[in-house]
């Protein structure tokens, strides 16, 4: 199954960006208590397989998290109630998951090795987003073994076994 594939390098966050980010969050920290709260991250059927193919991408659908990370006020109700903390002390565990290096051009969650943050405090795009490839092979009955391969034109550039 070929899946989609980013190439990007890991750079130093940009300055500002955080500072944006955190204006933005305390925004959506005022509407969060009048939310409705997003719903609870969804398991994969294949968990191995949705595990495999984002890996292996290295997450080309995080590119349009930005300084927002798609987060909205039920996002934030949601991880404080499954936390156990309050918002303002949820504030600063967004601040501390902000990653030093990050993906160039993608969510400034974007680490290394994928997100920076807990599936709970991901928002609901980021939770249950699946590329076109997976969402089709997730959906299908599970041919056990699958090999996951990035392509550049007719160039393979990575593989994975979801097993």
């Amino acid at each position: 199954m070929v899946v989609p594939g980013l190439e990007a390098p890991l750079v130093p966050l940009a300055a500002g960006r955080e500072t944006v980010f955190m204006a933005q969050l305390q925004e959506l920290l005022m509407d969060a208590p009048r939310a409705k709260p997003d719903a609870p991250p969804p398991v994969a059927a294949r968990p191995g397989l949705a595990a495999a193919g984002c890996e292996l991408c290295r997450g080309a659908c995080c590119t349009g998290g930005g300084n927002h990370a798609y987060l909205r006020p039920g996002t934030l109700l949601r991880a404080a109630r499954a936390s156990g903390f309050g918002l303002e002390t949820l504030a600063e565990l967004y601040r501390a998951a902000i990653p030093a290096l990050v993906i160039e051009d993608s969510c400034l969650f974007h680490a290394a090795d994928g997100c920076a943050l807990p599936a709970v405090m991901r928002s609901e795009v980021c939770n249950g987003h699946w590329c076109g490839p997976l969402k089709r092979a997730l959906a299908a009955p599970d041919p056990g073994e699958t090999i996951l391969v990035v392509m550049k034109g007719a160039e393979v550039l990575r593989t994975k076994n979801s097993l």
